[in-house]
């Protein structure tokens, strides 16, 4: 018997958080699920015998008894969102001591979740290299994927009906890759009339591609046909776009012109000199979207919490 869907949440009472777990409703998650809460509370400075560091009064060890209170109130509020939503998922809190990333490593590494959803928006001084140094800290092997926000769509009073369809975004390049994002899209349970765009930029600058960009496209029309098929069985409705430019831009232009609900991309190995030449396709897609975006894991080099660890942690809020 397969296991239920296993959905490891991120919040930190923000209104940026409240927006994350409203927006879980249009994300084509399964009715029946198990999902852990997770509220974070780094109580580095809030040791009793310590001082703050503007040299303020000392702190007892009633500072931190409520800290954790209210972290632990934090934690139930979001429960109680989550459940008016998906009755009938089984929602857990986890209290954990520590800074976010470092936290939510090392659940997903001993928990195996499906779905990392971040809902945190900490506005603080964080290091950019946070993300570097943590991930050194997950296995890389993780199969899962991330769903993190910046900003939100407007939602019209039609889109609210739950039997709205959605729209979804799916930016696939390479046979490989794309299996692995169509997968992931394919699993979830979409409402009736859910449209799912498959997008594909060539992009003539990318010297690690041998094929000439017409050559390129001719693949490209046979790849999208062969993964509308797989998703026929998801009863959603299927459109093709292929376009030549820059992959960032045109995915963002595509974004901003279709207003999907949410954005696929995946994640994997990349040379060195791709990266160089066209950049973080990721990390340009997280900082810059009007949607949520999920990161799908297509190469067991390359995990999704990988890749986001690696962003800068500015981009997250973290």
């Amino acid at each position: 018997m397969d296991r239920k869907m296993r959905i490891l949440i991120s919040y930190d009472g923000s209104d940026h958080a409240n927006e994350v777990l409203r927006n879980l409703g249009r994300a084509g998650l399964p009715p029946e699920a198990e999902a852990i809460v997770i509220s974070t509370t780094d109580t580095s400075f809030l040791t009793p015998g310590k001082y703050r560091k503007n040299g303020a009064a000392n702190l007892s060890a009633a500072d931190l008894t409520e800290t954790m209170n209210k972290a632990t109130a934090v934690a139930r509020h979001a429960s109680e969102m989550i459940r008016k939503d998906f009755p009938d998922w089984e929602v857990r809190i986890n209290l954990a001591v520590g800074t976010t990333l470092r936290v939510i490593a090392k659940k997903a590494g001993g928990w195996n979740p499906d779905l990392i959803v971040i809902g945190s928006q900490k506005y603080s001084a964080t290091s950019n290299s946070i993300f570097s140094a943590f991930s050194r800290r997950v296995d890389a092997t993780m199969n899962c994927s991330i769903r993190i926000a910046q900003k939100f769509p407007a939602v019209t009073e039609v889109e609210e009906n739950s039997d709205f369809g959605s729209r979804i975004l799916v930016c696939v390049e390479g046979a490989s890759r794309a299996e692995a994002i169509v997968g992931s899209v394919a699993s979830r349970f979409w409402p009736r009339g859910t449209e799912v765009r498959l997008l594909t930029v060539v992009n003539s600058c990318n010297y690690s591609i041998v094929d000439p960009p017409d050559e390129k496209i001719k693949q490209t029309k046979l790849l999208h046909r062969r993964l509308a098929h797989e998703l026929d069985d998801s009863l959603v409705h299927t459109t093709s776009v292929i376009k030549e430019g820059e992959p960032a831009k045109i995915i963002l232009k595509e974004a901003e012109e279709w207003k999907p609900d949410c954005m696929f991309i995946g994640t994997g190995r990349i040379s060195r000199l791709h990266r160089w030449l066209n950049g973080s396709l990721s990390e340009a897609l997280v900082a810059r979207s009007q949607c949520p975006i999920e990161l799908v894991g297509t190469a067991r080099a390359t995990s999704p919490l990988t890749q986001l660890l690696r962003l800068p942690a500015t981009l997250l809020g973290l």
